[in-house]
């Protein structure tokens, strides 16, 4: 017994079932993902939500409503900025999250 458990160290031969069993639960947490991700609400997302509109850009964000006051968004020609608020009034226009 001892002999074919060493021998079947080296066996270069590949192993079937666990490369299928590999493949099944891939495939199973891939379906449950994307399951999972494609049922969220998005309409009772927008009720209590910020929708900010750059016409010029053609594009929208939407902010959590607790955001309110608490950033400021900086446009220019061609970009936005969004800045903290707090830390953009006492850093002299630090505090960038993200430009767009």
């Amino acid at each position: 017994m001892f002999k074919k458990r060493f021998a079947s160290l080296f066996d270069s031969c590949r192993k079937r079932k666990g490369m299928v069993s590999l493949i099944m639960a891939v495939l199973l947490l891939g379906i449950i993902g994307l399951s999972a991700g494609c049922n969220h609400n998005t309409d009772s997302k927008t009720e209590d939500s910020i929708i900010y509109r750059n016409e010029p850009l053609g594009f929208s964000l939407e902010f959590p409503s607790d955001w309110q006051d608490k950033y400021i968004i900086k446009e220019s020609v061609d970009n936005i900025s969004i800045f903290n608020k707090k830390i953009y009034e006492n850093y002299n226009e630090a505090g960038r999250l993200l430009t767009i």
